[in-house]
């Protein structure tokens, strides 16, 4: 009993009760557009009227019609309804005419359009009928009275105890039913709109591929860039600074050589050490940006190549027996990189693991150390980001780090 007199005053049973009322009237609105401008334009195809009238009523039915539905059915029965992805068409006027022809999401919204009308007639029948019926026999001594005739109980007026009784028992079973049977019609009328007007299956997996796409281009246009820009730093800058290195290193010493003047020999050895020391940053910055040999060589060398870099000893175990696409292998790098470089500034590890798999549909990049523990990631900092690289091309990153240790970083990279 408690569950059927809460029902009687949740908001979502007011709200479907209007939602089953006002079907019957957005069912003959919309049912009268469409019919009427699809025929007319169906009519007309013959002539050159006839093409306009129908877009006009496809577009009404999956631009107007549609989304209104969806919003109205959200508020009233608690559901969200994804929307179709929307059309997209390349062409002059005549093919974005034709192109709501071939839309199977516009011929699910006028499909809907026309089934709102029936669909609304038994909505508002239930609802109305349960509810009045209802409430009419629980309230029936209050005005039985000033009804005149015999139309009350069974073709006759009501005089006995028990026929009041049982009217007042009746009455109160139809209104303590009417929130489920208001709910059980509204709830055929939203599987209707979520599965004509909502997304379909075809059309999420054709979204996600779009999107998929989309994704992937600009991750391999940012990897471009990168190499590019390092590309630009190797053989410009760097080249230019290596030269400005030399020739500064040969003042040096010549200055040293021929008893120079002092001060003189001093601003240029100090812009000799000035240079060298760029060069060192800017070879860092490089390797930040795309190590050379990532390129060049691959996944593995570059990972040897970071171990052997290492201030704390790695142990190293890469089966790599194929050449990854660059944005995986560019990922798993700085996966590594960032790791390491938490496990040698931050951890105090002694022992570093790394263990980087290929298993056909993924790789697998696995960095365990022996140190103190307590990392997470931090917004803003070097974890986060690096979770956010790897969310680009599709990666998981999963960490374990409980306080005393061990931590156990976990990268997950889609390469199938």
């Amino acid at each position: 009993m408690a569950p059927a007199l809460r029902a009687l005053w949740a908001p979502d049973t007011w709200r479907r009760t209007l939602y089953a009322v006002a079907a019957l009237a957005t069912g003959v609105v919309w049912f009268t557009v469409l019919v009427t401008v699809l025929s007319t334009g169906a009519g007309l195809l013959v002539t050159l009227v006839g093409l306009p009238i129908l877009w006009l009523g496809m577009v009404l039915a999956r631009d107007v019609m549609a989304p209104l539905e969806r919003r109205w059915a959200g508020w009233a029965l608690g559901t969200r309804i994804p929307a179709p992805p929307p059309r997209r068409v390349a062409g002059g006027l005549l093919a974005r005419m034709i192109a709501p022809l071939g839309d199977p999401a516009a011929w699910r919204a006028v499909l809907h359009g026309l089934l709102l009308l029936p669909l609304g007639v038994l909505t508002f029948t239930v609802a109305v009928t349960v509810w009045a019926t209802g409430l009419a026999l629980l309230t029936s001594p209050a005005w039985a009275w000033a009804v005149d005739g015999d139309v009350l109980w069974d073709g006759n007026r009501m005089d006995t105890w028990w026929e009041w009784a049982g009217a007042l028992v009746l009455g109160a079973g139809l209104v303590l039913a009417a929130p489920w049977a208001v709910r059980g019609v509204t709830a055929i009328a939203g599987a209707m709109t979520r599965a004509l007007l909502g997304a379909s299956a075809a059309d999420l997996a054709s979204e996600n591929r779009r999107l998929t796409a989309g994704r992937d281009a600009a991750v391999d246009a940012a990897a471009a860039e990168r190499r590019r820009i390092e590309r630009d730093l190797h053989d410009g800058t760097q080249t230019q600074l290596t030269a400005l290195a030399m020739d500064l290193g040969q003042a040096r010493e010549r200055l040293e050589h021929e008893g120079g003047d002092p001060r003189a020999l001093a601003l240029v050895a100090s812009a000799h050490d000035t240079a060298k020391r760029a060069m060192g940053d800017l070879r860092g910055i490089v390797r930040g940006v795309s190590p050379a040999i990532l390129a060049d060589r691959g996944l593995d060398a570059a990972l040897s190549s970071l171990a052997g870099a290492s201030p704390v000893p790695v142990r190293l175990d890469a089966d790599l027996p194929r050449r990854l696409p660059a944005p995986v292998e560019s990922a798993a790098y700085f996966t590594a990189s960032e790791a390491l470089a938490n496990a040698g500034r931050h951890a105090g590890a002694g022992r570093i693991d790394l263990d980087v798999r290929d298993e056909g549909t993924r790789l697998v990049v696995e960095v365990t150390d022996d140190g103190r523990g307590g990392a997470h990631a931090r917004p803003g900092g070097g974890l986060q980001g690096l979770a956010n690289r790897l969310a680009a091309v599709g990666g998981v990153l999963v960490l374990e780090s409980p306080e005393g240790g061990p931590t156990r970083l976990r990268a997950e990279i889609p390469c199938g």
